[in-house]
Formats: structure tokens, sequence, C-alpha cells
């Protein structure tokens, strides 16, 4: 039980530290950066888009709650990012924890 309680003390400095020091904002924006560079934001815009003018078709329905739209976008969106920007991500995320985790 110590363990864990210590393993989540570390879990919690580093997330506090990886907002603190920016970096976390830093690798959002470089991820929407490369989202749009490869059209991948685009094309989620037009999903949605296209959400909102079927449910108008075969509803009547005047408009999609947000939280509605993204249930029913988020499994897409994941799964069409691409391969290679997750990679980079989980890479710079993986060298920020190792340079920054208690020995």
């Amino acid at each position: 039980m110590a363990g864990n309680t210590e393993e989540e003390r570390i879990r919690i400095s580093l997330c506090q530290k990886f907002t603190e020091s920016g970096e976390k904002d830093r690798l959002q924006s470089l991820l929407q950066e490369r989202l749009r560079e490869c059209g991948w934001l685009e094309n989620i815009k037009s999903q949605c888009s296209e959400m909102v003018k079927e449910k108008l078709k075969t509803d009547g329905v005047t408009g999609v709650s947000v939280n509605e739209m993204v249930s029913q976008i988020t499994p897409h969106a994941r799964g069409t990012v691409p391969e290679d920007i997750k990679a980079d991500m989980l890479l710079r995320i993986k060298k920020y924890l190792e340079e920054n985790l208690p020995n």
C-alpha cells in the first residue's frame, strides 16, 4: 500500500511539474500545429459539420449537443491521428519523464 502512495505522489508531482514548466502547453501547441499541417483538423471539422447536417436531415433536430458530438467523433478522431505524429509525441513525453523522474 505504501508503494502505491509513493507512486501516486510521484505521479502527481510529475503532472504538476509538466504543467507548471509549460511543457504540457508546448506539446499541446506542437500537436495542434502538426495536426493542422497534415489536414487532420480540417478533416475532423468536416466530419463534425457532416454529423450536424445528417442529424438535421434524419431527425429534424435543430442542433447537436457538444457532448453528443464529442462522444460520436472521438473514436474516429483518435483513430485517424497519423502514426508518425503519435510516435513523435510519445517520444517527447517519454523523454520528458526520463529527464524528470526522481532517481
